[in-house]
């Protein structure tokens, strides 16, 4: 079983890390306006846009260094959980913004191939706190 919490671990803290510093890398072109968590609201959006990315980072990181694995786990599944969530509610809205979750790497509109690969994350997230 250890070994299984650290491969799963591992590979969900890396994509964390990739989503985050992908948001990074683009810098002021990343913008969560065009995305599917933007509020319409400027304040809350350029909040979660600065946010957002390192918060990414360091939970993937934390995930990686298998510090408080139980914790970031269930972070992991709340933050998961609440993106597909909103996904499937703009889906159903006939809503498909691009979905931007890796930077410019993702430029797709919304798809149910998007709830399908966060439902995978949010098992592996599952995982990493029934191994820990």
């Amino acid at each position: 079983m250890n070994a299984l919490r650290v491969l799963v671990s591992v590979a969900l803290g890396l994509m964390f890390v990739w989503a985050g510093v992908s948001k990074l890398a683009q810098g002021k072109e990343w913008s969560i306006a065009s995305t599917p968590f933007s509020t319409g609201r400027t304040f809350i959006d350029a909040a979660v846009k600065w946010a957002l990315p390192w918060c990414e980072v360091a939970l993937g990181a934390l995930l990686i260094a298998q510090v408080a694995l139980v914790v970031t786990g269930v972070v992991a599944c709340v933050l998961l959980g609440g993106f597909t969530v909103r996904i499937i509610q703009l889906l159903r809205r006939g809503e498909r913004p691009a979905c931007r979750c890796f930077g410019a790497v993702s430029r797709a509109p919304l798809s149910m191939n998007h709830v399908w690969r966060n439902v995978v994350f949010l098992i592996l997230s599952v995982l990493v706190v029934v191994a820990a």
